[in-house]
């Protein structure tokens, strides 16, 4: 079920962006101590803003390793689910 899902995934960033889409893959494992709110969850980061434009990271983002997405998420929403 998760090799489906992140088939999927890779299917709908590589419609978006074009063929051979490059990507990060980043797992993040849940807490070892009890967290109730925490659960294993998987973030695809990819350097592209559209299919013809690729995000260059800010001062902040580098330094602080926390990357933005630009755009609204309700809109990059739209795109992802028509991708699909």
């Amino acid at each position: 079920m998760l090799a489906d899902i992140i088939r999927v995934t890779v299917a709908m960033y590589e419609e978006m962006f074009g063929e051979d889409c490059a990507y990060m893959m980043v797992f993040h494992q849940s807490p070892t101590s009890k967290y109730d709110d925490y659960r294993l969850h998987i973030e695809f980061y990819t350097p592209h803003i559209s299919r013809d434009r690729i995000k260059y990271a800010a001062g902040i983002e580098w330094s602080a390793w926390i990357f933005t997405h630009d755009g609204v998420p309700e809109e990059r929403v739209k795109e992802l689910k028509q991708a699909i």
